[in-house]
């Protein structure tokens, strides 16, 4: 059958891929196409034409409202708030007939916001310190301390990398080596630990490269590598459409965008005006017209365009200093693509903001000191310049204090990695299809808190930490999804924490800050087609020593798109190919047989082994309570130290009639009661 009608289906083939390029090529002869016609104005008629008009349901969704300064509820058991923050949960606890549980003693935590704020175990030093001291600022010194710590960027840069998809490799068809993406990273982490004002950083990584020119030598590094955001996502560097490829980075930076500043998925709008939310195509291609105004590629070579690389400056006798980033190019307004065909094109859309947030349909903006005229007539001044792409313009508008869901999204995504769960718990999706937020009067009282405190994000860790909601002992009560916050949740380590703590016990643990690394070793291993270009398609395996050798921390890993090392793959790290807002949390045989049989556990075993029978004149029993002080931060328990001084006494009798030398039999009997310690739940959870 399908042989007999395959001469038909080749012609009615033959015809549809005819009438494309057919459609295509007029649509070039009449200068529809996006490259024949670079920098179309918009004329008035065609601003018109392409204004949104929105229901009442839609301009009044909790989200597009204005953010309110709600003063905190009044409770009854006043003497369990420590924070402001408190009585709003406090509140929403009685509502629900449900009470607070007990705080949690000192150890747990210290542990908990050691991991929390650095995603490292607290020495037993730190924990001694802590304990000793009794004053009511005990707890506040350390969260300070290790808001401080260099660490701290490390943890939270992490966070950041997630979300907006960081990687070193272009995945699709050659995977090949970004080399200059590690920059963008440390860029993240050094503007977290300086806690750069999240609103700056926002306009630096999507305009850094158009801020007024400074003759600081630092803040224009800063501010050009910041604009890797741009670039290190998935690029299809084979596909024989160029155009194609563009308008393919063009959407990817668009969902990032969208969905990691302002918790919308204004990708969907692609093809189609949203079917949830008040999101038109136009909306859509007025970004694109945006983001289509800047150029990502250096050249076109068939199978291999490059993106750019370029020297920002050269110093005598050194080698110059290469970022990634991209490049402004002619402003243009695209038309929009029916059903995201760039060859069937609709009206020209006017390069812009999304229209039910920056035209006032939802709410009139208030004018402010970083939008003089507010977001609402920042939009319509874009819609008439010819003199840029309007990327600074979007940033500015995001970034502006006015906009009802920036700073919304920023203190949701904070809290939901204090809490496993934003107080909405989609921290992507702010729209109809999201979730609604637990405590929306407590996350508006947080967001003012942002904004008023100069967008500083530590200082929003800081006022959530010392809370007695941060607090609290974790338990199980009669509100076991922990909705209404009645505890605190147990959770295991993140991949990296767990690889990073296993080194900190061990004490292999590198605490500098990485550099090139990651890129030197990827560039090494490629398959290196054009050394001149940079380009070279990655060929550095999952399983390659450097995963096991390399002791800094996990966050300078090397990240290749769709080949991420064991430890990180199966303990759920980000997958870089997208957004990750929040990760999965699995339990599967898979890890304990990573843990029980992984070459790095089984090496870092031995490590922490020598580390403690490295001091001659202490005990056995010293060494075991040591031991339990580096991996669970407590001391050891009677039963276990009986339990564990059996053990080693059985496992060396056990290797004496192997005939093993007696110093191979202690240190192998050491590694093996080490690594039953990294594979306890006590290890790899957090209370």
């Amino acid at each position: 059958m399908l042989a007999s009608n395959w001469p038909a289906m080749a012609r009615a083939t033959t015809g549809l891929v005819l009438t494309i390029c057919v459609a295509g090529l007029v649509g070039i002869l009449r200068g529809e196409d996006d490259r024949a016609d670079p920098s179309a104005d918009a004329t008035p008629e065609q601003i018109a034409a392409t204004r949104a008009t929105f229901t009442p349901e839609e301009a009044n969704f909790w989200a597009y409202q204005p953010v309110r300064d709600v003063a905190p509820p009044s409770v009854k058991e006043e003497t369990w708030i420590k924070s402001p923050l408190d009585r709003f949960i406090l509140a929403k606890l009685q509502e629900a007939k449900l009470a607070p549980a007990p705080s949690a003693d000192k150890r747990t935590l210290i542990r908990r916001v050691t991991f929390d704020l650095t995603g490292l175990p607290p020495s037993p030093e730190e924990i001694d310190a802590f304990l000793k001291d009794e004053s009511p600022q005990a707890f506040e010194k350390v969260v300070n301390r290790l808001l401080d710590s260099p660490h701290y960027g490390e943890r939270w840069g992490r966070h950041w990398l997630d979300v907006v998809r960081y990687a070193e490799t272009t995945a699709n068809d050659a995977n090949a080596v970004m080399r200059y993406a590690w920059r963008y990273r440390n860029y993240v982490i050094d503007a977290i630990n300086r806690d750069l004002p999240y609103n700056q950083f926002i306009v630096e990584q999507l305009a850094g490269d158009l801020l007024p020119p400074t003759d600081d030598i630092n803040s224009r590094i800063r501010r050009m590598t910041a604009t890797g955001y741009l670039m290190v996502g998935p690029k299809a560097l084979a596909e024989t459409d160029k155009e194609q490829s563009r308008l393919d980075i063009v959407d990817d930076q668009i969902d990032v965008t969208g969905r990691t500043f302002l918790g919308l998925t204004i990708a969907c709008a692609r093809c189609h005006d949203h079917k949830f939310d008040a999101i038109r195509a136009v909306d859509y291609y007025a970004l694109a017209g945006i983001f289509r105004s800047t150029e990502p590629f250096k050249d076109e070579a068939r199978n291999s365009s490059m993106w750019w690389e370029f020297p920002l400056f050269e110093a005598p006798g050194e080698k110059p200093f290469m970022v990634m980033a991209p490049k402004e190019t002619t402003p243009r307004n695209l038309r929009v693509h029916e059903r995201g065909n760039r060859f069937t094109l609709g009206k020209v859309v006017p390069r812009g903001f999304v229209q039910v947030l920056a035209s006032g349909a939802a709410s009139a903006p208030r004018p402010d000191a970083d939008s003089p005229a507010g977001p609402g007539a920042n939009a319509a001044r874009l819609a008439n310049s010819t003199t840029g792409s309007g990327r600074l313009e979007l940033a500015q508008w995001i970034a502006s204090k006015n906009n009802p869901l920036t700073a919304r999204v920023m203190v949701n995504r904070i809290w939901q990695h204090h809490f496993g769960n934003g107080l909405v718990a989609t921290s992507d999706n702010f729209g109809v299809r999201g979730d609604r937020p637990s405590h929306p009067e407590l996350l508006d009282w947080l967001a003012v808190r942002f904004v008023d405190c100069g967008w500083s994000m530590k200082a929003m860790h800081r006022l959530i930490c010392l809370s007695a909601t941060f607090q609290q002992q974790t338990s199980n009560s009669s509100d076991p999804e922990n909705r209404w916050l009645s505890h605190f949740p147990r959770r295991r380590l993140s991949a990296e924490e767990l690889r990073d703590a296993v080194l900190a016990v061990s004490g292999q643990l590198d605490r500098q800050a990485g550099t090139d690394e990651s890129a030197t070793i990827l560039w090494k291993e490629a398959e290196v087609q054009d050394e001149k270009r940079g380009f070279g398609p990655n060929r550095m395996q999952a399983d390659h020593p450097f995963y096991t050798e390399f002791r800094k921390r996990s966050v300078y890993l090397p990240i290749v798109r769709n080949l991420l090392p064991d430890l990180l793959a199966l303990f759920d790290a980000a997958d870089p190919n997208g957004v990750t807002a929040l990760r999965n949390d699995t339990t599967v045989p898979s890890q304990s047989l990573f843990l029980l049989n992984s070459p790095f556990l089984r090496g870092q075993s031995r490590q922490f082994a020598q580390r403690l029978l490295a001091d001659d004149k202490a005990t056995d029993d010293q060494r075991l309570q040591r031991a339990h002080e580096l991996a669970f931060g407590r001391p050891i328990t009677a039963t276990e130290l009986s339990q564990a001084s059996e053990f080693l006494r059985a496992y060396v009798a056990a290797q004496a009639a192997q005939a093993r030398p007696e110093a191979e039999r202690r240190i192998t009997a050491w590694q093996s009661y080490c690594q039953t310690l990294f594979c306890q739940n006590e290890f790899l959870y957090v209370e």
